[in-house]
């Protein structure tokens, strides 16, 4: 089926979501509807028809969801439940099925619809991941194919458990029979650039995820049982910084990312998880060191930003990053620019000044973290030295003055134009608010652009 044939249908689809009575939502009927989104999602089609297939899925899940207006109280969670359900026995017949075929014209739309799945409705796309049998099928997928498709599954595999991996539910999950095969995707030298950064990227989600769900779901005590021990703490961490050094390298080693559309939305699909990634990784104390002493790194992170377009220069703040309303190339772009803007702020954000009330809820905080981490024993009682010297406010002062020397206004003064985004706009304001916290940096802020980036970030 050619590009132009899928458009209409997909066009056609969108018309009969919009009067919501003219598709019918059961999974027969589905499942051959639903043709033309999965035709979107072979490697043959354009970036353009991806787009209006996502638009179809986030129509069809926002029709079968509730409205918060029409719903209230626990009766609007109730319905967002029986959603869920809905949703999950209506994709499931058409993902499932796919998956355990052995043709790539089956299996790739299959996964393309499961990821696409995962960025429009988490709930629902984790309740198909968690059934009985669908990791299996889907771990199953790389060893079906060699050569380029073997590489296209692989890519599609390690970029759906990215996405599986930003999902607290699905995580134990991954962990237990995918992170094998992730790590060994993201540390084989021999390995596609775009299979090793997406590999990477799950990689990161998961154990910085992991980590989070283990904090959120433990009450430590001083003197109890260890719920994470300082050893698994530094393998995890030492994890983490290997993996931000893949992924810096797969930055540093790409070319012209920037040059055309046609690389931000297909070639360089590699930088995009390299980029989502580190805006994952780089809010560790060691890693922020690490990229900002990088200057190499850091002048290829900001060469990653285009000059700006005239209509770009001249166009009203109404969307965010995540808008359906932005072409296929300018939403690659956005989402490039706001990762690289996530990992500058990183970099440059000072810790929050806290009251002395706050301050002493913040120290007992860290010895009760401590004291569950080494099992009651605590090398700083008082916790008067609990504060990571990597975090004080002199050492994000260096790493502003490294980001400065390395040229970043530029960056910031291109993006204060993409008015389009609102959470590019955001991060650039607290961006240059770090950045002017120290005195000396005023002049080189104001020379390179900073009053007149201000000026549009705030128009």
């Amino acid at each position: 089926m050619a590009n132009s044939d899928t458009d209409s249908d997909l066009k056609s689809l969108l018309e009969q979501l919009e009067s919501k009575s003219g598709l019918q939502l059961s999974s027969s009927s589905l499942n051959s509807q639903i043709t033309p989104v999965l035709t979107a999602f072979l490697p043959t089609s354009k970036p353009s028809t991806r787009a209006l297939a996502h638009l179809v899925i986030s129509r069809l899940v926002s029709n079968a969801r509730p409205s918060p207006t029409a719903v209230t109280g626990s009766s609007y969670q109730t319905e967002q439940e029986k959603a869920t359900q809905n949703l999950t026995r209506l994709f499931s017949p058409i993902i499932e099925p796919r998956l355990a075929t052995t043709s790539m014209n089956e299996v790739g739309p299959a996964l393309g619809l499961f990821t696409a799945l995962f960025q429009v409705d988490s709930a629902t796309a984790s309740g198909i991941f968690l059934k009985d049998g669908v990791l299996e099928a889907v771990m199953d997928v790389p060893d079906l194919f060699d050569g380029k498709d073997g590489v296209a599954a692989a890519h599609a595999v390690a970029t759906l458990l990215s996405q599986a991996s930003g999902v607290k539910p699905c995580r134990p999950l991954v962990q237990a029979h995918a992170s094998s095969w992730l790590q060994d995707q993201a540390r084989r030298d021999a390995a596609d650039a775009g299979v090793r950064a997406a590999a990477a990227n799950a990689l990161t989600k998961l154990s910085r995820g992991t980590a989070e769900d283990a904090s959120q779901d433990t009450m430590p005590s001083v003197g109890g049982t260890p719920t994470d021990t300082a050893v698994e703490d530094a393998r995890r961490q030492d994890e983490e910084e290997a993996l931000a050094g893949l992924m810096k390298n797969l930055i540093i080693e790409s070319k012209d990312a920037s040059k055309s559309e046609q690389t931000l939305t297909d070639s360089s699909q590699s930088v995009l998880d390299a980029v989502e990634g580190l805006a994952y990784s780089s809010m560790d104390a060691k890693v922020k060191e690490s990229l900002s002493a990088d200057t190499p790194f850091l002048t290829h992170l900001f060469s990653l930003v285009p000059a700006p377009k005239k209509h770009q220069t001249g166009a009203k703040p109404t969307v965010n990053v995540t808008s359906e309303i932005l072409a296929p190339e300018e939403k690659a772009s956005v989402a490039l620019l706001y990762g690289v803007c996530v990992i500058v702020l990183n970099l440059v954000s000072f810790r929050p000044k806290l009251s002395d009330e706050e301050k002493q809820v913040d120290r007992l905080k860290r010895m009760t973290k401590e004291g569950a981490r080494t099992g009651g024993t605590l090398a700083d009682p008082d916790g008067k030295h609990a504060e990571d010297p990597l975090e004080t406010d002199d050492a994000v002062k260096r790493r502003c003055k490294r980001v400065l020397k390395a040229g970043v206004m530029p960056a910031l003064v291109s993006m204060s134009h993409r008015k389009e985004s609102e959470g590019i706009r955001r991060a650039l304001g607290r961006i240059l608010l770090s950045l002017v916290e120290e005195k000396d940096n005023r002049g080189k802020i104001v020379q390179g652009g900073g009053v007149k980036a201000l000026q549009r970030i705030i128009e």
